[in-house]
């Protein structure tokens, strides 16, 4: 594999990029597309290892995972990075194919073949080159890969999209491995736990995600940043006014807003001169602008200086990264690159990705639809600077809030921020979060980075509905759906019907959550110790190689012993109704879940 950038010249690779890219199943080179930076990444075939057949099932691979071809002429647009190790994985599956001579198609492959494949890896066998070698045992990522090709192949196989797959999916990692590799890892002395536990991004914990959440955004919608939303709104206009006459100067008696307001709203004695006359003119309409946002007067101004309204600025940007991260699971570079101008706005207040941009820019790594706190977030962004994001054609996360801008009237350096730019965002946010609320809440993480939001999403997801979450959360996922899943059925209307087959998947999501949990800890209590028994009465422990229909099907006939389930941000209260008196969270008066109960009872215990 190798990469080669679009302006590249000269190069031989680069005439070969020159002529039609048709990524053909008999074609030696294959051309990826990366969807970001429009780079090049070079797949050659003819280098790999394997057979003829082996090697086109690994290329229809490639197109499934990359999402089929965008283009008549054969164009795949994809992650540069994820396919270079998606590859990776593949070629490992070659290789152990090619040194085992094995001509059997992979949906014949059984478990003991698999289990020698995934035992060889672990040994460091699959290697492609002595330097990837590791020196002791290959790691969990090398493993996780393996794991994702089979799942990959299960998945395209069972929907006819490749012509051969694994006939098993792993839906329990950490089990499947150590059925399969168990004793190795215990002959050099690792525990499986271990061995899963290392290299992990782990998560937010989910009621540090709330708490981080709720302070971005009480920022978000304070007094503060609709004066600073304000104030960028009138630099954008002709009426644009000079810092000195907004903040001050540490010297001599100018006058300016800041002076204005400090002593109470009575302007200096001064002679009657134009200039003078102008600013008095400026500084009383953006008071008035700033009392009408607000809703009252202010006593004195929020910043004493445009370096301290930039750095409040950068903490309104800090929030928003924040609550992009946690409530769309969306990758950092993904942030990064997100452009105004990408995006109409509807009186609905939704942020809908223009579909001449979708037909074109086929990676897909864009949020297609921002709605809720998100679409706030958005808003806010976009009018906290002094330049006109949408006609400007910048990035929603740069700030440009340059002085010269006003000053000299100048345009400023529009720039998209870097992945580092915003990961600084989310530790200092986090930072000043600690020091708010103590060092207690380190207890659950000591820091966090923006990867770790994309497990939150997934936590909030699954409490869309119901629970006792921070209100604006809740109503931010209501929203969401409505505008997708149950808008496309109902016209908006959430019917009886509609909303019991949401509870439903509800259930059985959370039902097949517990069964393959690969953390004891994460789900407790009767009821998952209920699901985990039934699970292996009903297929035993060969659920780390059922096929999905069989893992469904079981998945089904536990979750309908459970009749309605309610959620809150700790966890959940979900009950059969043969054992609902048996249920510590239960409310005796109205037979309904009530999680709250549930801490009352440890309270309760834990005084006694």
């Amino acid at each position: 594999m190798s990469t080669v950038s679009s302006k590249a010249s000269g190069s031989q690779e680069q005439k070969d990029l020159e002529t039609p890219r048709f990524n053909r199943l008999g074609d030696e080179k294959w051309y990826i597309t990366d969807e970001t930076s429009s780079d090049i990444l070079v797949l050659n075939w003819a280098s790999y290892e394997g057979s003829y057949v082996k090697k086109l099932w690994a290329k229809e691979m490639v197109v499934f995972y990359s999402g089929g071809y965008v283009s008549e002429d054969g164009k795949l647009v994809a992650r540069k990075s994820t396919i270079k190790g998606f590859v990776v994985d593949l070629r490992k599956i070659l290789l152990f194919s090619s040194q085992r001579n094995i001509t059997l198609e992979f949906h014949r492959w059984d478990r003991e073949l698999i289990t020698e494949m995934f035992r060889a890896n672990l040994l460091g066998e699959l290697f492609l080159t002595a330097q990837d070698k590791p020196d002791g045992l290959a790691s969990r990522g090398s493993t996780n890969g393996l794991f994702t090709v089979i799942n990959v192949s299960n998945h395209a196989f069972s929907e006819g999209a490749i012509s051969d797959g694994f006939a098993i999916c792993f839906h329990n990692r950490r089990n499947s491995a150590n059925a399969m590799f168990g004793d190795l890892l215990k002959k050099h002395g690792v525990h499986i736990d271990a061995y899963f536990k290392g290299g992990s991004f782990g998560e937010v914990a989910t009621e540090v995600a709330m708490l981080l959440l709720a302070e971005a955004i009480a920022v978000l919608r304070s007094d503060q940043t609709r004066a600073a939303v304000a104030l960028c709104k009138v630099q954008r206009s002709p009426d644009q006014i000079r810092h000195d006459l907004v903040y001050g100067r540490e010297s001599g008696n100018r006058v300016s807003l800041n002076k204005y307001m400090k002593q109470g709203r009575i302007f200096p004695e001064f002679r009657n001169h134009g200039h003078r006359r102008n600013a008095r003119e400026k500084i009383l309409r953006l008071d008035a602008l700033f009392t009408e946002v607000i809703g009252r007067e202010l006593s004195a101004l929020f910043w004493n200086s445009h370096g301290e309204f930039v750095n409040y600025c950068a903490e309104v940007y800090e929030a928003c990264a924040v609550i992009f991260l946690c409530l769309t699971g969306i990758r950092v570079s993904e942030l990064c690159t997100i452009k105004v101008s990408d995006y109409e706005k509807r009186n609905s207040g939704e942020w809908i990705f223009k579909s001449q941009v979708d037909k074109t820019h086929a990676g897909g790594s864009e949020i297609r639809v921002m709605h809720g706190l998100v679409a706030e977030a958005a808003d806010v962004l976009e009018a906290l600077s002094y330049s006109d994001k949408r006609t400007d054609n910048v990035g929603l996360f740069s700030r440009n809030l340059c002085q010269n801008m006003v000053d000299r009237g100048e345009e400023g350096e529009y720039f998209h921020p870097k992945k580092d730019t915003v990961s600084s965002y989310v530790k200092r946010f986090y930072a000043r979060f600690i020091d708010k609320h103590g060092d207690a809440v380190t207890t659950k993480n000591s820091s966090i980075s923006p990867h770790q939001f994309r497990h939150s999403f997934a936590a909030f997801a699954l409490r869309r509905f119901d629970g006792n979450v921070l209100e604006a959360i809740r109503q931010h996922f209501l929203h969401g759906e409505g505008s997708g899943y149950t808008k496309k059925y109902t016209d908006g209307k959430l019917t009886p019907s509609v909303m019991n087959q949401l509870e439903r998947d509800y259930i059985n999501e959370l039902v097949a959550r517990i069964a393959t949990s690969e953390d004891q800890y994460e789900f407790v209590g009767g009821v998952a110790l209920y699901i985990r028994k039934r699970v292996t009465e009903i297929i035993g422990d060969s659920h780390v190689f059922l096929p999905v229909g069989e893992f469904e099907e079981a998945v089904d006939e536990i979750a309908r012993d459970f009749d309605i389930i309610n959620a809150h941000e700790y966890g959940y209260c979900m009950f059969s109704s043969k054992r609902k008196s048996q249920a510590l969270c239960r409310d005796p008066r109205t037979n309904l879940p009530d999680p709250h109960r549930f801490w009352v009872f440890l309270f309760v215990q834990a005084v006694r």
